[in-house]
C-alpha cells in the first residue's frame, strides 16, 4: 500500500497546555426531551448522564483516534482504551511511555500513526491486535515536531501549532517505512489541518495583521490551489468536519460552513453562544464541544440541545453507539445520548 502523511513543521519546541472546562466536577443536568425525528430513517438524540473514566492527565492536548473498537489517546505515551462498550470505556494498556506525545495520533487502515514531541518524530505501529500495537518504523524530524492528526482515505494529516515560518511536508508510507517527500510553506502558524482524498485544507495564521487563512493544497504535488482569508484574527485552534463537498469548521465562537466541491467558498457563518473547539457528526446529528457541549441539526445548523458541561479548550470528540466520547488533557469522558429512531 502506498500513502503519505502531511506534516506541519516548525523549528520551535514548546509544550502547549490548554485549560479544561467542566471535565472533572461539573454538575450534570437531567436528560432533556428527545426530539422527534425530522424525517423517516433519521436518528435524533438528546443528552443523558455524563461520566469521567480517568486517564493520565497531562500538559498536552489529549488527541485521540478510533480504530477497531479502540481509542488511542496521546498523553505521556499513548493510552489504549477499549470502547466497544461506549458507555463504559476501559483502559486496556499503553505504549510509548518514554515520550511526550502531543504531536497527533491517527489510524490509517490497520496502522497507527503517533507523532511525538519529545523526541520529535513519527512512529508507525501495526494493529493486527488493536489492543497491543506492534512497532514498525520511526522517522526522526530533527528539531521539528507536529501537534495534530486527521485521516482521509489512505492519507493522514498532522498539524503543528507554533509561531514562526511553517511548512507542510509530505511523507511516503511504503512497505511500512516512512520517508519525507516534499514541503510547502503555508503561513506563520498552523491551527488546523484536514484532508480529503485529493486535497489538504490548512487553517493558518498569518502575521501581520494577525489573520486566519485557509490554504488549500493538492495532496499529490503539494501545489497551493487556493488561499483565502476566513477570519480577521488568527484563532488559537480550529477543528473541522469534512464530508463530500462540505467543510464545517469551529473556532472561538464561530461555526463556518464552506463549499469545498471546487475552490473553497463560504456558505454560512454562525456565531455560537459558547466557545467551540471540537466537532463531529453521525447521521442526522452534529455535535460541537468546547466550553459547553451542544447538538445541532446538520442541515440548518441550529442548536437543538445544550449541556452545561464542556469538553475543554481542545478535545477529540466521537459518536459511539449511544454516547458521545471525548478525550482532552484531563482524560476520557462520555455523555450518554437518549435517541429516537
Amino acid at each position: 500500500m502506498r500513502s503519505f502523511f502531511l506534516l506541519a513543521l516548525s523549528s520551535t519546541l514548546s509544550l502547549g497546555c490548554s485549560s479544561v472546562h467542566g471535565v472533572e466536577d461539573a454538575a450534570v443536568p437531567d436528560a432533556d426531551a428527545v426530539l422527534a425525528p425530522p424525517d423517516a430513517g433519521s436518528i435524533r438524540c438528546a443528552f443523558g448522564s455524563a461520566e469521567r473514566f480517568g486517564g493520565e492527565p497531562c500538559f498536552c492536548y489529549g488527541d485521540a483516534a478510533l480504530g477497531s473498537g479502540y481509542l488511542y489517546r496521546q498523553t505521556v505515551g499513548v493510552e489504549i482504551w477499549d470502547v466497544r462498550d461506549a458507555s463504559a470505556p476501559v483502559l486496556a494498556g499503553s505504549i510509548e511511555g518514554d515520550t511526550g506525545t502531543q504531536g497527533g495520533v491517527a489510524v490509517i487502515g490497520d496502522r497507527l500513526i503517533s507523532a511525538t514531541s519529545f523526541p520529535p518524530g513519527v512512529r508507525l505501529y501495526g494493529l493486527a491486535d488493536p489492543a497491543s500495537p506492534n512497532f514498525l518504523h520511526e522517522l526522526s524530524l530533527g528539531e521539528r515536531r507536529v501537534s495534530d492528526a486527521a485521516v482521509a482515505g489512505a492519507r493522514v494529516a498532522v498539524a503543528l501549532e507554533e509561531a514562526g515560518a511553517v511548512e507542510v511536508a509530505a511523507l511516503d508510507l511504503e512497505a511500512d517505512v516512512l520517508t519525507e517527500r516534499r514541503r510547502t510553506s503555508v503561513g506563520d502558524s498552523i491551527v488546523g489541518l484536514f484532508a480529503d482524498a485529493d486535497r489538504v485544507f490548512v487553517f493558518a495564521g498569518r502575521f501581520p495583521p494577525h489573520e486566519l487563512w485557509l490554504v488549500t493544497l493538492d495532496a499529490e504535488s503539494g501545489e497551493v490551489l487556493a488561499e483565502q482569508r476566513v477570519h480577521d484574527s488568527a484563532a488559537p485552534l480550529v477543528d473541522a468536519w469534512l464530508e463530500a463537498g462540505r467543510l464545517l469548521a469551529v473556532f472561538d465562537h464561530t461555526l463556518l460552513e464552506l463549499d469545498v466541491g471546487g475552490a473553497p467558498e463560504e456558505r454560512r457563518r454562525i456565531e455560537l453562544p459558547f466557545y467551540a473547539s471540537a466537532i463531529t457528526r453521525r447521521g442526522a446529528q452534529l455535535a460541537i464541544g468546547g466550553s459547553e457541549l451542544a447538538l445541532l441539526d446538520p442541515d440548518s445548523l441550529e442548536v437543538t440541545h445544550r449541556l452545561d458541561q464542556g469538553t475543554g479548550d481542545r478535545a477529540s470528540l466521537f459518536f459511539l453507539e449511544d454516547a458521545l466520547v471525548y478525550s482532552n488533557q484531563g482524560g476520557v469522558a462520555s455523555v450518554a445520548l437518549v435517541c429516537a429512531p
